[in-house]
């Protein structure tokens, strides 16, 4: 085993990274440590290793978001969260060097890319298990009933609900392209095991209630849906099925209102009418967060108010617009384009708007679904989350952006990959 880890210690610790995700994110941590003492000792002795990334364009895509946090912070009025966040999302350049380094040795192969990718089933099935079985276990020592059921006490690790959720909705899609057959995962021959996981994780969704992961579910599955039928019939087919059945479930909504997505979505497309400073739900308090966000973006069009001062920012506004709830609950941008664009300006916008494009850009050119899918859910999930100034979000997004763009795509180059 210990020779094994020898040959293969950069596999072993990423497939340890995944499988451990959804548990402990201090785990990452350390793993990093890890992978950069490794890369450290590789680059000494191998310095064309740093020379090749540095003159890799795509480096730069990934981690230039990063490095402008330091240009912001010479106008921050908060440095020291400045700072904070500068170290939570450090993974946007440690995470590329690394994965590039490993790319250039030729560490991983096809199938390890898979079982790492696989890590992460396992780590969002066996939470949901555990979060369930706990859940079951309080109702019954509690009040034996579970009529008074709310979507928190589904967490019973340190994640939140939409952390979990983001962590869920991609092993969803890892799940049916397993399922369908799609490399790098090829069709399984155990079919009833990967519908069971699905089903464990699709309850889990459901319950935990984590809105953008449930809208990002939807999207995700209508554009999977497509991409299944486009395999065996005509685009034209395709495309007129999957828009009739778009069609279908929005009557759905419309006429049963989207109370059945569940307790969260009540009322949701009635919330703007409704809308009230003195709310305190999640919608109302994410309307008065793009209320604050548009002001101090108009505000701060060009160069944005600096690495971490948004928040002070915001609190400020609402005290003065009189937003007693979101003042209250300190409610943030909720929207990770808004933070960049009132962070940075329009250069953070123009920035972080590239990154978010890359995932789209390699998959359409080299045809893949796995990127397309994995951009378009992140996409979604960053309408509503500040995913890339949170460590659950941003440690996620750039762990599977980098194994997927530094590694996976040169497998993706090699072939003559078709839709």
């Amino acid at each position: 085993m210990i020779n094994k880890f020898k040959k293969d210690h950069s596999y072993y610790l990423l497939l340890f990274f995944s499988a451990s995700i959804c548990w402990n994110l201090d785990i990452s941590t350390y793993i990093m440590l890890v992978l950069g003492i490794f890369w450290t000792f590789n680059a000494f002795k191998h310095p064309e290793i740093l020379i090749n990334t540095f003159k890799n364009p795509l480096f730069y895509f990934a981690s230039v978001p990063w490095l402008w946090s330091f240009v912001g912070l010479l106008y921050s009025d908060d440095v020291e969260h400045g700072l904070f966040i500068i170290g939570v999302s450090a993974c946007m350049f440690f995470l590329p060097l690394f994965f590039d380094g490993i790319n250039q040795k030729k560490h991983l192969t096809q199938k390890q890319i898979k079982n790492i990718l696989f890590g992460i089933i396992f780590s969002s099935t066996s939470c949901a298990l555990f979060c369930f079985t706990m859940s079951f276990i309080d109702f019954l020592s509690i009040n034996g009933s579970t009529s008074s059921f709310y979507y928190i006490h589904l967490t019973h690790v340190n994640l939140s609900p939409g952390s979990l959720g983001n962590y869920t909705v991609f092993s969803l899609f890892i799940i049916l392209l397993s399922i369908v057959g799609t490399k790098p995962f090829y069709k399984q021959k155990n079919t009833a095991f990967f519908f069971l996981l699905f089903l464990i994780n699709f309850l889990f969704l459901y319950f935990l209630q984590a809105k953008a992961a449930i809208l990002a579910f939807i999207v995700g599955g209508f554009f999977f849906l497509f991409y299944v039928l486009k395999k065996k019939y005509s685009f034209k087919r395709a495309s007129s099925v999957t828009l009739f059945l778009f069609f279908v479930f929005s009557i759905l909504i419309y006429t049963k209102g989207t109370d059945v997505l569940g307790s969260r979505f009540n009322g949701l497309l009635e919330s703007k009418e409704g809308f009230s400073k003195n709310k305190d739900n999640s919608t109302n308090l994410r309307l008065s967060a793009i209320d604050g966000s548009m002001d101090l973006i108009k505000n701060n069009f060009w160069i944005g108010v600096g690495t971490g001062a948004v928040k002070a920012k915001l609190i400020d506004f609402y005290k003065k617009n009189g937003y007693k709830k979101a003042e209250k609950h300190k409610t943030d941008t909720h929207n990770q384009f808004f933070r960049s664009f009132a962070k940075h300006g329009i250069i953070g916008f123009i920035l972080v708007s590239f990154f978010f494009f890359i995932p789209f850009y390699y998959g359409i050119k080299q045809k893949s679904i796995l990127l397309l899918l994995f951009g378009l859910l992140q996409f979604v999930m960053a309408q509503t989350g500040d995913i890339l100034d949170n460590q659950p979000g941003v440690v996620f997004h750039c762990f599977i952006f980098s194994i997927l763009l530094f590694i996976y795509l040169d497998f993706l180059k090699k072939e003559h990959p078709v839709f």
